[in-house]
């Protein structure tokens, strides 16, 4: 495989607490750092009209600091425009939009990082990085006679100009269940439709039940995506999922895509530019314990939510085993798509994959490339600009031996390397 990860040690010598200051040798490809002391965690990546970046991350100053959201913009070379830092909890940023002239991030959020108790919060931000305002999400107590946990996976921007977040909670909906699939649809001012109201929150047919990613397709109807143990045995065997709301948040329609003798989790959806919707995930076999690719591709915008949706499906390639690394996104491609994973070494130490895919999910390159150096280095976004070049965000573990993590920026030309 392409591998670059040597050129990510060379940080070092310019010093990693920063964003990196290392003159790029081509406006064309680049690799650059972000964050201040301490750890970075990359989350992901939004690709301005006017060639600047967003990017999202996680940053934890010190051992035993909070961890905060790490918000910051980057020109088209790569160069820090502001970064900023926001929470006075343990926080973990999930996703981010740019709506309504506003940078809006939805994190989960714990009272100190040994805390069970996960609550959701949405941070609203000026273009300019400044906070605006921001809200924890408060379930209907009517849920649940007990105290119960809340987790966000995504964030997605409503035609009225709302907000809805997927995730997954322990308010289930049946006493067997140990998490439910999570939906709270909020105005603009994230005030949330209250189970009071008629909204229902929570979705699931089996023990573990989690939504990933949610489109609006019309005012009655979003399509939700994620991952579920049931209806069909065994309970281990977890599936792709997709099922569609209504106004309500009701369930109106539902649909398991069963794979047999496998762990199928699913992290990540998108509207293909040619129709329909890709879903990536990963694969792990419940003898050998090994991940795997596993990427589908849904026929049509409009669902019918039966096996007749499923058009293309790509399994093909082992990724080894690891740990809480497991990851997997796309973006859509001229010609295809990109896809981003981690891939994991004998000793369980991962690197990040880049692969091209087209329409019918067949590889395109002969050797994918591999993006890392000698510690754990994880995938978080992709994204293919205009003129044709990949944009990679990921985290860098730098160091020799390996000690602090970093975000990265990467930008390559369209075979996915570093060069023009």
């Amino acid at each position: 495989m392409k591998r670059i990860g040597t050129i990510f040690l060379l940080a070092l010598f310019f010093g990693c607490d920063t964003s990196s200051n290392i003159k790029p040798p081509n406006k064309n490809y680049f690799v650059k750092y972000f964050g201040g002391e301490g750890n970075q965690k990359a989350v992901g990546l939004i690709a301005n009209d006017d060639g600047t970046f967003y990017i999202l991350g996680n940053s934890r100053v010190s051992t035993g600091a909070m961890q905060q959201v790490y918000l910051a913009k980057a020109t088209a070379l790569g160069d820090t425009l502001w970064q900023t830092t926001y929470g006075n909890a343990e926080m973990d940023a999930r996703d981010f939009k740019v709506a309504n002239g506003f940078i809006v991030v939805a994190a989960n959020r714990k009272t100190n990082v040994a805390s069970t108790d996960s609550k959701i919060q949405l941070i609203q931000f000026k273009l300019n990085g400044d906070t605006v305002q921001s809200k924890i999400l408060q379930i209907d107590p009517a849920l649940s006679a007990s105290p119960q946990s809340v987790w966000a996976n995504s964030l997605t921007v409503m035609k009225d100009g709302g907000f809805f977040v997927a995730g997954y909670t322990t308010y289930v909906g049946n006493n067997n269940f140990a998490y439910d699939a999570l939906q709270i649809r909020t105005d603009n001012n994230f005030n949330p439709a209250l189970a009071s109201s008629g909204w229902i929150y929570v979705s699931g047919a089996g023990v573990n039940n989690y939504a990933t990613r949610a489109f609006q397709v019309s005012a009655d109807s979003t399509y939700v995506f994620g991952y579920t143990n049931g209806p069909s045995p065994p309970s281990n065997d977890e599936d792709f999922w997709a099922f569609r709301l209504d106004s309500k948040g009701v369930q109106r329609k539902t649909t398991v895509f069963v794979a047999n003798n496998s762990i199928d989790e699913l992290f990540d959806a998108l509207r293909a530019t040619q129709g329909g919707y890709l879903l990536t995930g990963l694969s792990i076999d419940n003898n050998s314990q090994v991940f795997g690719l596993k990427i589908s591709k849904m026929r049509y915008d409009n669902l019918s939510f039966d096996s007749n949706d499923n058009q293309f499906s790509y399994a093909g390639r082992s990724l080894g085993k690891g740990g809480d690394s497991r990851f997997t996104t796309a973006c859509n491609a001229g010609d295809g798509y990109f896809v981003l994973t981690n891939i994991f070494n004998a000793g369980g130490i991962s690197d990040i994959l880049l692969l091209k895919l087209d329409v019918n999910l067949q590889e395109m390159w002969s050797d994918p490339v591999t993006l890392g150096g000698d510690g754990d280095d994880t995938a978080a976004a992709v994204a293919e600009l205009p003129d044709g070049h990949i944009m990679v965000l990921g985290t860098m573990n730098l160091g020799n031996p390996p000690e602090q993590f970093k975000i990265a920026l990467m930008k390559l030309n369209s075979a996915g390397k570093l060069s023009d």
